[in-house]
């Protein structure tokens, strides 16, 4: 697929990619939907720092390693002072956070870790992504 061609050329942390594109796949269509589930009914499809703040600690990603701040600054860069986020500028904030938290990590793995640890509790969880308000 394009966009994860397109996204992982965008964000590889240089070297070669550690994360295979299945794999981004899974992490871009999980994304997606808590981006989706996230977002108002009838509302336009985009965040507010509020939200995509409350999008962190769901998913218990803010801790020692990643401040609520540094989430804050992250919405600041990535929607360079719009009150709204895009998809894509969404998926932009994880891979910030994510290189933020496990700045160890090249970015890709990094990626992964936070979606194996703290993204993908939302599917396994059983919560229904088209039904929320």
């Amino acid at each position: 697929e394009a966009q994860s061609a397109e996204f992982k050329e965008e964000h590889e942390g240089g070297g070669g990619p550690a994360v295979g594109p299945d794999r981004l796949e899974q992490v871009q269509q999980t994304l997606s939907d808590i981006f989706d589930y996230y977002i108002p009914k009838r509302a336009e499809p985009k965040l507010t720092c509020a939200r995509f703040k409350r999008v962190c600690e769901d998913s218990r990603l803010i801790d020692k390693n990643l401040s609520s701040a540094q989430v804050d600054v992250t919405f600041a860069q990535v929607c360079r002072g719009s009150p709204h986020m895009t998809l894509a500028q969404f998926r932009d904030g994880i891979v910030r956070l994510a290189a933020a938290k496990y700045p160890s990590l090249p970015r890709l793995d990094a990626v992964w870790r936070i979606y194996e640890e703290s993204l993908s509790s939302f599917a396994s969880e059983g919560q229904n992504f088209e039904e929320v308000d």
